[in-house]
């Protein structure tokens, strides 16, 4: 494993599931690293001081961004960009900037104009769950996880973040920007969307009646509707093809249905059956 330099101040804007875990993960593992978190009310200042993952959290960008050697942005995708503004008139110069945000073209276009005197690298962790607070946050949930990193021309900077990553136990896949919003529009994006649909189209049983493949299908659904709306209009033209050939293949289903067409319908499943078993294996190969 790579050893992680030059980092001695870790600030993280956006302290919820993902950036608490980030967190967490971090002082757990690299423990003379100074962590600020920032907070925005004092509310959350008493919430994130309970939880003993951050040495500093604050009210103030301006302190928790001060003298950071990385700040983290972990917050849904076009709130980052607004934060990106108001945290650079604090960073230090050669500051490393990422953000773990589910898109990314949008986000390093903006990031590329506003951080010009710091490094930009895009960070997809692909772990997770439908929770969104940081009372659920899991110093170990980056474990045996892939991350996704995007963008920059800095290989040393990109070097120091990918054994960042291997040390809170991910492993790390390279791909451009572009590349990863087509990839999540179908493994990720798609499927939360069939989720709410689904969730919101099946007419629902008795109430003593639960049914486990339905709940499997729709647990997603219950992932944050602002966060989730963030994430489909900042890959919109990539989500629409996908949803344009999964309807296409459920018109197909529909017709194999009304032609009681057997042979051509389990054809249909048994395809899909195998596909989706690759598909599964595709980001831990």
């Amino acid at each position: 494993m790579s050893k992680v330099n030059n980092i001695k101040k870790i600030a993280v804007i956006g302290v919820g599931l993902m950036g608490g875990s980030f967190c967490s993960a971090v002082r757990k593992r690299l423990r003379n690293v100074y962590i600020s978190g920032y907070a925005r009310s004092l509310d959350k200042v008493r919430e994130y001081k309970k939880y003993g993952f951050m040495d500093l959290v604050s009210l103030s960008i301006k302190e928790v961004v001060n003298d950071a050697d990385l700040v983290v942005f972990s917050l849904p995708v076009r709130v980052s960009m607004d934060y990106f503004k108001k945290s650079v008139p604090f960073l230090k110069s050669g500051a490393v900037i990422i953000d773990l945000g589910s898109t990314k073209v949008t986000v390093q276009n903006q990031a590329k104009k506003i951080f010009l005197n710091n490094e930009f690298i895009g960070c997809h962790p692909l772990c997770g769950s439908e929770k969104s607070s940081a009372k659920y946050s899991d110093s170990d949930m980056f474990e045996k996880q892939a991350c996704i990193i995007t963008g920059s021309k800095n290989k040393a900077a990109v070097k120091n973040i990918a054994a960042l990553w291997n040390c809170l136990g991910s492993y790390v896949i390279f791909m451009t920007a572009a590349q990863h919003d087509k990839l999540l529009a179908g493994l990720s994006h798609l499927p939360h969307i069939i989720a709410y649909v689904l969730a919101k189209s099946v007419k629902y049983s008795p109430k003593n009646i639960t049914l486990r493949s339905f709940q499997d299908l729709t647990r997603i659904a219950d992932s944050s509707p602002e966060v989730w709306a963030d994430i489909c209009f900042t890959n919109r033209e990539n989500i629409i093809d996908e949803i344009d050939s999964f309807v296409d293949k459920l018109i197909t289903v529909k017709k194999y249905l009304k032609a009681k067409d057997y042979q051509k319908f389990i054809k249909f499943i048994t395809t899909a059956q195998r596909r989706g078993n690759k598909n599964s294996k595709l980001l831990t190969s």
